[in-house]
């Protein structure tokens, strides 16, 4: 009965053999057999009818299905709802196990004629409750296929740079969520992301040779220890900035609250990526340590991000493609923190105080919190640099009241308080107005950014 389970209708065929198997049952005078044929058989049709009815809606209408199933046995005592609900339970977890492993490829095994878009698998992932970072938008078959084409024997740099440039192309505006699934499930190595990250980029070219296993193997017999040394310990300060807008600064030499392993395994694969590939400027043009540190660590990430502008002492890290504007951005970040505690007392919910405290005590350690925000808040850039998301003190994301959630922003940021770059963009106007004016009495950095603080109070809030 296996096109039950593909669209819960039986076929006229199978239709037929079930009727046949049903009548020599009886013919055979195994009546009771042939009472629980039927019966498992009906309980099926009806169990693969509720399924398909849920098949690919949200987590809350596959529950309401199945306690309505159970309900049904647990009223009637019948074993024909028995079986409808344990036939039930069975293909959701069957499904839920398929798509957790390959959504794409289990869609399109249930739906083999039509026509599959990228936007129309996002919005049925989102209604099913999948988490943001898992949402998938190959499968892995295609996944599979590029591995084995990206990764064909023979192919040099600029082959494989095509391979990865014509595949990512083919999604559009999703690359990055393709990116980071051929990362996490094993495709591509990290080396193999920066190229495919930056494909027309040919000043990455020494990081991909400089990372090759069979290059790795001859540093250590011909670069002498302690330049090797030397190029550590260069790399970790250049990285420094960077590694700042990933993990967070931290307060009081405190690792700041946004560090988790998978954000520090980012910053120390990327180290080593640099850390090689300034071995290799080492080692084949005679480079100083450091001078070699840096060109690696510039063609690896300092090329691609404009790391010199901070908000409380903390870098804010913008695409290259912001380099031109990435101050007043990073001054109207500034400012809606620090020139703004009244509107973020207002939509910002502050964490619960600590237990034991009693209503004044527990009024002024939040007090204490959004002064501390205002004095110690910043922004850290999203992984696909599209914008910014508000972190506080300890390096927790800043988390908006229930009653200030943006009216049908249901997105994964939609709790958090965080800012698109193109919105922000939309600023830039206003702070070069005010940031270039000589009419006013007090020109001084802080009574403009108070100026620009008043602008947005009055015409609308960044976020």
């Amino acid at each position: 009965m296996s096109d039950l389970k593909a669209d819960g209708v039986i076929s006229n065929q199978n239709m037929a053999k079930k009727d046949s198997v049903y009548n020599a049952l009886i013919l055979a005078e195994e009546y009771q057999k042939a009472n629980e044929w039927q019966l498992g058989i009906n309980a099926e049709i009806k169990a693969s009818s509720a399924f398909q009815s849920i098949k690919f809606s949200s987590k809350t209408q596959t529950t309401d299905k199945l306690n309505e199933l159970k309900l049904n046995w647990q009223r009637s005592g019948k074993r024909e709802d028995e079986l409808i609900f344990t036939s039930f339970a069975n293909q959701v977890s069957v499904r839920d196990a398929e798509i957790k492993k390959d959504f794409i490829g289990y869609y399109k095994s249930q739906n083999p004629e039509e026509e599959i878009t990228v936007d129309k698998m996002i919005t049925l992932q989102t209604a099913m409750d999948v988490a943001p970072l898992n949402i998938r938008v190959t499968s892995d078959a295609e996944l599979e296929a590029f591995e084995a084409a990206f990764k064909a024997p023979g192919l040099n740099y600029a082959e494989k740079a095509q391979v990865g440039k014509d595949f990512l192309n083919s999604f559009g505006a999703h690359q990055n969520k393709v990116l980071r699934h051929l990362i996490s499930s094993g495709k591509i190595t990290p080396i193999d992301n920066l190229l495919l990250a930056y494909p027309n980029d040919v000043r990455i070219k020494g990081a991909i040779l400089g990372n090759s296993p069979e290059t790795i193997k001859r540093y250590k017999s011909d670069i002498p220890k302690d330049d090797r040394t030397t190029i550590m310990e260069s790399v970790s300060t250049e990285m420094a900035s960077y590694s700042q807008t990933v993990l967070g600064g931290g307060f009081d030499d405190v690792l700041g609250g946004g560090f988790t392993k998978g954000r520090a395994g980012h910053v120390m694969s990327m180290r080593d990526i640099i850390v090689n590939t300034a071995n290799y400027y080492k080692m084949i043009d005679n480079m100083e340590p450091a001078d070699a540190a840096k060109r690696a660590f510039n063609e690896v990430i300092g090329n691609h991000f404009n790391l010199a502008n901070q908000v409380n002492n903390t870098t804010v890290r913008f695409g290259i493609e912001y380099d031109a504007v990435a101050k007043p951005m990073a001054d109207i970040l500034e400012t809606s923190i620090t020139n703004n505690i009244d509107y973020l007392k207002e939509i910002v919910e502050a964490p619960p105080a600590p237990i034991g405290l009693d209503a004044s005590a527990q009024e002024q350690w939040q007090n204490t919190y959004y002064t501390d925000l205002v004095s110690k808040g910043t922004w850290r850039t999203t992984t696909d640099n599209s914008g910014v998301y508000m972190v506080d003190q300890l390096g927790n994301m800043v988390k908006r009241k229930g009653s200030s959630m943006e009216p049908g922003d249901t997105g994964g940021m939609a709790p958090f308080v965080s800012v698109k770059f193109d919105s922000l963009i939309l600023s830039l106007d206003k702070h070069n107005e005010i940031f270039t004016s000589t009419g006013m009495q007090d020109n001084s950095p802080a009574a403009r950014k108070r100026r620009l603080a008043d602008h947005f109070k009055t015409t609308g809030q960044l976020f």
